[in-house]
């Protein structure tokens, strides 16, 4: 977090720049989280397009965090917020939730250990 904090002041001191690296932070936290927990995601996503889902997903909340980032005042970045409803930024919250709430790496690191003893 203390990484993206000072690029967000290294960039400038538009609000926009510490709301869009604040939120890239919790992207990074969700992917490695959902990296970690794969193996609770094989039996309902195929191999085949599991590299496509999770590119999607990354580059559809950076390509979102990048338009906040361009928007630099607190009246543009409200209203994008607005005009999207802020769902992103709403699934990328529910998803650290969840997976922190869950504990979700530890829960796959259980079943692959139970895997692993088969």
């Amino acid at each position: 977090m203390a990484t993206f904090i000072v690029s967000a002041f290294w960039h400038g001191f538009y609000p926009s720049y510490y709301i869009m690296f604040f939120f890239a932070a919790i992207l990074s936290e969700v992917n490695k989280d959902i990296y970690k927990a794969g193996v609770l995601f094989h039996k309902y996503i195929p191999a085949s397009i599991r590299p496509f889902v999770a590119n999607f997903a990354a580059l559809f909340q950076m390509n979102y965090l990048g338009v906040v980032f361009t928007a630099t005042t607190w009246s543009n970045t409200v209203f994008f917020l607005k005009a999207t409803y802020a769902v992103p930024w709403i699934l990328l919250l529910l998803a650290i939730f969840y997976s922190r709430g869950t504990n979700l790496v530890g829960r796959a690191k259980k079943l692959e250990a139970k895997l692993a003893s088969l």
